[in-house]
């Protein structure tokens, strides 16, 4: 929230999903929200949710601004923790803010009935994220899973893949091959800071 050069005086409002966290080493307080990603930071320590954002034409006018229109539902909650936002590596944990962020974009759906599954893959570091899933562009038997480092850190981790599992190869966002994993019983992966890496994986 400092304001010491030109760089961030200009960042008087940036993007965040999910959530936006204050912490010093032993605490820290984080706002979530569900679908109001623009945040406002004064230099007082203080965090402001940006509740609408409206696109402007070059006179600075909006053009056909809608958004504002009818009735608009969402949620935002305040959670307080001990450590930073990072809880000490541990993201999973309850005490942790990313886990509570995810709780609240993506409640669990409960219905009735019975299922199993067999896990699609696992990982060994806590602070690895499976972002999504979805099925492959181009081969019928492969899907495309999205896994990111989410505190900033340089990460060495092991992805174990269901038994049924061939091969896995890394792409680009677009899905283009860029290489492939040579072992993947279980695939050995290095996360620079923040980095998403792009998974096909063959059945």
């Amino acid at each position: 929230t400092t304001r010491n050069n030109s760089i961030e005086k200009a960042k008087f409002e940036v993007l965040n999903h999910k959530y936006t966290d204050l912490s010093e080493t032993r605490f820290g307080v984080a706002v979530l929200n569900d679908s109001k990603y623009g945040w406002d930071k004064p230099a007082d320590n203080t965090l402001r949710l940006t509740l609408l954002h409206t696109p402007a034409t070059k006179g600075g006018y909006a053009y056909q601004n809608k958004q504002d229109f009818g009735h608009h539902t969402f949620t935002y909650s305040i959670v307080g923790h001990a450590g930073d936002y990072r809880a000490g590596g541990a993201v999973r944990k309850a005490e942790s803010v990313i886990r509570p962020a995810y709780e609240l974009n993506v409640p669990t759906a409960v219905t009735a009935g019975e299922y199993s599954a067999q896990k699609l893959m696992s990982i060994d570091a806590d602070n690895i994220f499976v972002e999504a899933v979805k099925p492959c562009e181009d081969a019928q038997r492969a899907f495309i899973v999205r896994i990111y480092e989410a505190e900033g850190t340089f990460t060495n981790a092991k992805v174990t893949f269901f038994d049924g599992a061939k091969s896995v190869k890394i792409t680009n966002m677009l899905e283009e091959e860029q290489g492939e994993v040579e072992n993947i019983a279980p695939a050995k992966l290095q996360f620079r800071p923040f980095e998403i890496k792009t998974l096909k994986v063959t059945y």
